[in-house]
This record gives structure tokens, C-alpha cells and sequence, in this order.
């Protein structure tokens, strides 16, 4: 039975508020989603963004794999909640715990990685980028196995520049690095 740890990345006193309109925590959607898909999979979960621990007896290596939430926060915004995570996430590399990320997530694994992520000059968009095409690396990897050869993507517009040299991923010509494939995944948009 797979064991993932989901680090929900929204502080309670904002969650509280966003139940208040019947939104759920974003641990407990991925926790669904997860359980929809593959019901034996075990989740546990915890708010890295509160500080909270692991349960007690636990260490990342109990794990499988880790899964980041969204989160309302900045990752420019160097506040407690914002490096707590900071930190978790580069304990989770160096444990080398397999990672899954979208939105804050990739955030806060470029930062941990050594990248910077800065604030859109232009303000936040919702953008949408069409016709990915997976490299030849891509359509490989499990996470695009299932994919058309070609695909769409949202994107909500972040500056990222990622450590190093990572491999690319999803490319568009006004956000320099969109996607980070630290399995070296690789991806390009058809258009460039």
C-alpha cells in the first residue's frame, strides 16, 4: 500500500475562511482525488505552513511521496509560513521523497531548489498554454504516459527561474520556466 504525505500549504486562519463558503481544505481535495483514482493509496496529511509535525513515530521516509497543496501565500513573501515550508520541501529532496507539485508547489520547489520565483510585473494572470508537446523523454515518464502527444496547460503566470540547469519543462515565450522536471522531464511548446 502506497503511503503519500500531503503538506496542505494554506494557514488555517485562511482556510477557516475559505470553509466558510464550503470550500474544502486543499488536502482533503487531494486526498479525493487521490482516493478516486486509487483507493488503496494511504494519505495522511499536515499543515507545513502552521508548523505542525509529522505524527508522532513518523519521518519522510515513511513515505512514498509527498504531494505540495496550493496555497494562498507568495513564495517572495518571506513570512514564517512561507519558509516553514521552505525548509520542509528541502528536507523532502534531500530525503529524496518522490515530490508532486502544481502551482505553489512548483513555487516552493524552485526556491528550495535554488531558484527564484518573483512577482509578474504585469500583476496575476490565468494564463493557458496550448499545444504542449511531450520530448521524447517526456512521453516516457509516467506522468505524461497517459497524455495526448500534444496538450493544453493553465498556468497562473509566476516568474520562475529554476536552479542550475534543470531540464525545461512547459515552455512559453513570457514566463522563462512554467514547469520543473527534477526526474528530468522534459517538455517544449510546439510553437516556439
Amino acid at each position: 500500500m502506497l503511503r503519500i504525505l500531503i503538506a496542505d500549504g494554506t494557514p488555517a486562519a485562511m482556510q477557516a475562511e475559505r470553509e466558510t463558503f464550503g470550500i474544502p481544505s486543499n488536502a482533503s481535495l487531494f486526498e479525493a482525488a487521490l482516493g478516486s483514482q486509487q483507493p488503496h493509496i494511504q494519505c495522511s496529511s499536515i499543515n507545513v505552513a502552521d508548523g505542525q509535525d509529522l505524527p508522532d513515530g513518523l519521518s519522510l521516509e515513511d513515505f512514498d511521496g509527498l504531494m505540495f497543496s496550493g496555497s494562498p501565500l507568495h513564495i517572495y513573501d518571506w513570512t514564517p509560513e512561507v519558509t516553514r515550508q521552505i525548509d520542509f520541501a528541502r528536507a523532502a529532496f534531500t530525503a529524496g521523497l518522490p515530490v508532486w507539485a502544481s502551482c505553489w508547489g512548483l513555487q516552493l520547489a524552485t526556491v528550495a531548489l535554488g531558484g527564484t520565483v518573483r512577482r509578474n510585473p504585469r500583476g496575476r494572470e490565468l494564463g493557458v498554454a496550448r499545444a504542449i508537446t511531450a520530448t521524447e523523454a517526456g512521453r516516457s515518464h509516467p506522468l505524461l504516459g497517459t497524455r495526448p502527444f500534444v496538450f493544453p496547460l493553465t498556468d497562473r503566470g509566476r516568474r520562475r527561474r529554476g536552479p542550475g540547469n534543470p531540464t525545461r519543462g512547459f515552455i512559453r515565450q513570457d514566463l522563462p520556466l512554467s514547469l520543473i522536471g527534477c526526474s528530468r522531464l522534459a517538455l517544449s511548446n510546439s510553437r516556439l
